[in-house]
């Protein structure tokens, strides 16, 4: 709150890489939880990495099994 004012909107005019990086700065924010934040609010190009999308990726092949957030969601898009 005392950071951006209450806005977040503040942050939303950076590129991509440092609006996700700035949100998870923000206490109990986590990769999926900016990603959701960047496609729903901003538009942005993302793809939210959720347990089904990990299944589908793992069985397609696009990554292999206990890959983490970050690998999945980097191939995502």
């Amino acid at each position: 709150m005392e950071k951006f004012g209450g806005k977040l909107s503040i942050i939303f005019n950076k590129s991509l890489e440092e609006v996700r990086n700035e949100l998870m700065r923000i206490p109990s924010i986590g990769p999926k939880t900016a990603d959701i934040l960047l496609l729903m609010v901003t538009n942005k190009p993302m793809i939210p990495v959720d347990t089904h999308i990990m299944r589908v990726s793992y069985r397609l092949g696009f990554t292999v099994k206990g890959a983490k957030y970050e690998v999945i969601s980097n191939k995502a898009y």
